[in-house]
């Protein structure tokens, strides 16, 4: 009996010490529900297409689980500038769908020139923001 009791207690240990480094180990793990996906216990939610981490809200799906995972492996500052650019990607957008929608039910000459000029000016600006923010989730790290 004390054989088969100690086997058992030793089994146990071995599990225990199994489990506790594969948590400490930083192991992401990424699980999606109906509007819902978790990060290591980080909740990300869907409303009304913006992907939102508490109060902090995304443009994209990919930028709120980089956020999340940076949050988890203490990236703080990468996580921040995930935040920024998507952001920008976001606002520069709906300003493009603006100008674009302008330019097509104005009657206006003179309008229509600016809008065209606003929108030259946006489209570069959103193309670097893309870039910076694909750089950005590039260097999300999953260990």
């Amino acid at each position: 009996m004390d054989k088969l009791l100690l086997k058992r207690q030793i089994l146990s240990k071995t599990f225990n010490s199994i489990v506790d480094q594969i948590v400490s180990s930083n192991t992401i793990i990424i699980s999606e529900n109906k509007n819902n996906i978790t990060v290591n216990g980080t909740t990300i939610k869907n409303r009304y297409s913006l992907w939102y981490i508490q109060d902090t809200k995304f443009n994209f799906k990919k930028s709120a689980i980089a956020y999340a995972i940076c949050l988890n492996n203490k990236q703080k500052q990468l996580g921040e500038t995930i935040k920024i650019y998507d952001g920008s990607c976001g606002k520069l957008q709906e300003d493009i769908i603006y100008y674009n929608t302008t330019i097509k039910n104005s009657k206006s000459n003179f309008k229509r020139i600016s809008v065209l000029n606003r929108l030259s000016y946006t489209l570069p600006r959103l193309e670097n923001a893309r870039y910076n923010l694909d750089q950005s989730l590039r260097q999300v790290r999953i260990d």
